[in-house]
């Protein structure tokens, strides 16, 4: 938010505007990655959610909630530090080297700490999908897999959120990250979502 210093109001910064406009202009025009989250929602009957990098955070763009009664919940519009959870490491891992470099610098991390984060990254960017478990939140169990635009660069990444009573085998871990990932393969397959 700026302040508008002539009438004393806060306003959406340029930023703010910038994304909300592609995201309008491209995503909201095409329909095409809310109707594939509804989609992988319908399949893994849990949270799906489009999530982009905005500066220093992870910004949820669109979001299908599960029509469980206990489920998760993550709302358009809402951001978190670019750092801890699987959709944040999933941005980080496909981010070009020298622009990640610099994220991870701007968070002070301890030696020990950035050795650990850089090699869940190349971890994260040879398997091609993220994990995380009560990262954000206690009992969410997440799975993030990225979605390229048409010049091979990070556009976002698909996210499905599971509580973990849901997610507790690792054959159900293994159901919710195909389909993750096959929901993102899909969305890489059209222009740029976001």
């Amino acid at each position: 938010m700026v302040e508008n210093q002539l009438i004393g109001r806060y306003s959406a910064g340029p930023e703010v505007v910038r994304l909300a406009n592609n995201y309008r202009e491209e995503a909201l025009a095409q329909g095409e990655v809310r109707h594939r989250l509804e989609q992988l929602s319908q399949d893994t009957g849990e949270l799906a959610a489009y999530l982009v990098q905005s500066s220093d955070e992870v910004l949820c763009v669109e979001s299908v909630e599960s029509a469980h009664i206990l489920s998760c919940s993550y709302a358009a519009g809402r951001s978190r530090p670019l750092l801890n959870g699987a959709s944040a490491r999933a941005i980080l891992a496909f981010l070009p080297d020298e622009e990640r470099d610099g994220l991870l610098a701007r968070h002070f991390l301890r030696p020990d700490e950035g050795l650990a984060l850089r090699s869940d990254l190349e971890t994260i960017r040879e398997r091609g999908f993220a994990t995380s478990s009560g990262a954000l939140a206690p009992g969410v169990w997440g799975a993030s897999a990225p979605v390229f635009d048409d010049g091979g660069r990070l556009a976002g990444v698909v996210t499905t959120m599971v509580p973990l009573e849901r997610a507790a085998t690792d054959e159900a871990h293994a159901g919710f990250i195909s389909s993750t990932r096959q929901a993102a393969a899909d969305l890489s397959q059209v222009a740029a979502p976001v």
